[in-house]
């Protein structure tokens, strides 16, 4: 998912509340990166993931009820390479 696309899936949840998304890309310089894609809405509290389909998926969860934390919601994880962790944010 790019980032255009988690903007208007995270519009969309907000329904007009306060909202935000983050993307940071962390470069070791040893050829390791990670990536963190975080969502926020007033009121539900915020999610960080390395994709944005986890860090959407959790905050779904928390506006519908459903527990925020499970088995398929990864928390952390690095992107195979900065290049990998770049293109995510076209």
């Amino acid at each position: 998912m790019k980032i255009t696309e988690a903007k208007q899936k995270l519009m969309q949840l907000a329904e007009g509340q306060y909202h935000s998304l983050e993307y940071s890309i962390t470069d070791t310089g040893r050829g390791s990166a990670s990536q963190k894609c975080k969502v926020y809405i007033d009121g539900h509290g915020s999610f960080e993931a390395p994709h944005w389909e986890a860090a959407l998926s959790g905050l779904e969860e928390v506006i519908n009820g459903r527990p925020a934390i499970s088995e398929d919601l990864p928390l952390s994880g690095p992107a195979e390479d900065i290049t990998t962790a770049a293109q995510q944010i076209d």
